[in-house]
């Protein structure tokens, strides 16, 4: 048996009549939209309406839900959800000390404590201080990367696949490179034909015949 619309038991339930539009909501919240921009606020605003209007037409959105205080508290979720840090910390029991999906190793606490001081304002990422031109960000750790390992030079990279191709590259293991430029090549040339391919398929499906010399337009 359906239960009525209202009853002691499901209480009073909301119609999609009952949801204000994106603006009125945008308007009723302009603290929120002020704190975190337009855009951020009215994406969840609309996804938010969405999934209530959706609950309404099932018969199982209650009216408390559907008041202006609620949707206020509601949107407000949301986004404090959508702008959480997605970076947070956990508990290494792998047995992994230093874990590349766990961050690696810590910093100490001395260098975060300069890291704060240091980012939070410019520095001399690449900038020569004592000629007051531009730098090199490598001549800020080159020095001690080549006293800590003996080498002759330096440089930082963001990755080890970086990093490898650089070594093979000065180690002569792809000829000084060119073998690595004519496979990039190879790629790019199949990578291209398949796009060219990929095109001409969609025409045909759309058009019914194929031009087998047309030109393709990536």
């Amino acid at each position: 048996m359906t239960a009525p619309d209202e009853s002691i038991v499901n209480g009073s339930k909301a119609s999609p009549k009952d949801l204000p539009s994106i603006d009125r909501l945008l308007q009723q919240c302009a603290a929120l939209v002020g704190e975190h921009g337009h855009s951020i606020v009215a994406r969840e605003a609309r996804a938010l309406l969405d999934a209530l209007r959706a609950r309404a037409l099932a018969g199982e959105l209650a009216i408390a839900d559907a008041t202006a205080s609620a949707l206020d508290r509601q949107l407000i979720a949301r986004v404090d959800e959508r702008l959480r840090p997605r970076l947070r910390r956990v508990l290494n029991l792998t047995g992994t000390v230093i874990h590349t999906n766990l961050g690696r190793a810590p910093l100490a606490d001395s260098a975060l404590q300069h890291l704060q001081a240091t980012m939070s304002g410019p520095n001399n990422l690449e900038y020569d201080t004592t000629s007051g031109g531009r730098g090199d960000r490598d001549s800020i750790v080159e020095e001690l990367l080549t006293t800590l390992t003996g080498a002759q030079a330096a440089t930082v990279v963001n990755n080890n696949a970086a990093a490898v191709l650089l070594t093979d590259r000065r180690a002569g293991a792809w000829q000084g490179g060119d073998r690595l430029a004519r496979r990039v090549g190879r790629d790019r040339r199949r990578i291209s034909h398949a796009r060219c391919d990929d095109r001409r398929r969609r025409d045909v499906g759309r058009s019914g015949y194929h031009q087998s010399h047309a030109p393709a337009r990536l």
